[in-house]
């Protein structure tokens, strides 16, 4: 499910397939106090009054629509010059494989979350059957210089919000419906009078 607009941050825009316990406690100690939990929010499409870069462009991170099409740009561009005219090195497509997996750290479905995510954005929802244009722009999208220390390289500063952006896109797309305010209220113990009664029983 997609939680919509919210006013308690912690749990607004949230794709979640199976709410547990501890997800409810955010939004129930945000009705009894107020406060969110400890845990910062991430600033995800936060309302700026910057409406525009010097390049015209709107502030990062850029929306799905957005994002897109100025990758379909690059893409096209590329195209049309002999150095992107072979195929990606098994070293770009993996690198760029687990590079977008790791936007989810600790996601169990990240693997699914990076399908899904290049195929809304590409069409093709496997790495391995990008051509070179896609994977050089993927990757120059994600992906800035090397730590000196650790020699593993660094998201760009706005990559992975807006391939979460995209994902949640993606999941409303394939007909994932947002959850209202209400639902995202109750608390697991009312979920579950819903289902099993008053008994709330469900062995």
């Amino acid at each position: 499910m997609v939680v919509g607009k919210s006013r308690c941050f912690s749990v607004a825009d949230d794709v979640v397939v199976k709410p547990d316990g501890e997800w409810f406690e955010k939004v129930r100690t945000w009705l009894a106090t107020g406060a969110e939990p400890q845990e910062k929010r991430e600033p995800e499409l936060q309302e700026t009054e910057k409406t525009t870069t010097t390049n015209g462009d709107p502030p990062r991170p850029w929306k799905p629509d957005l994002l897109k099409t100025k990758m379909l740009a690059s893409v096209e561009a590329k195209a049309k010059t002999d150095r992107y005219g072979g195929d990606p090195s098994q070293d770009q497509i993996g690198l760029l494989a687990g590079k977008l997996e790791e936007v989810w750290a600790g996601d169990k479905g990240a693997k699914q979350n990076r399908y899904e995510f290049l195929g809304w954005i590409t069409g093709r929802r496997s790495t391995r059957d990008l051509n070179l244009p896609w994977v050089a722009t993927l990757l120059k999208w994600l992906l800035q210089d090397k730590d000196p220390v650790t020699g593993d390289y660094l998201f760009m500063e706005f990559a992975p919000q807006e391939a979460r952006l995209v994902y949640k896109r993606a999941m409303l797309d394939q007909g994932q419906q947002e959850m209202p305010l209400d639902e995202a209220s109750k608390t697991p113990e009312q979920h579950k009078e819903e289902l099993f009664g008053n008994g709330g029983n469900d062995a």
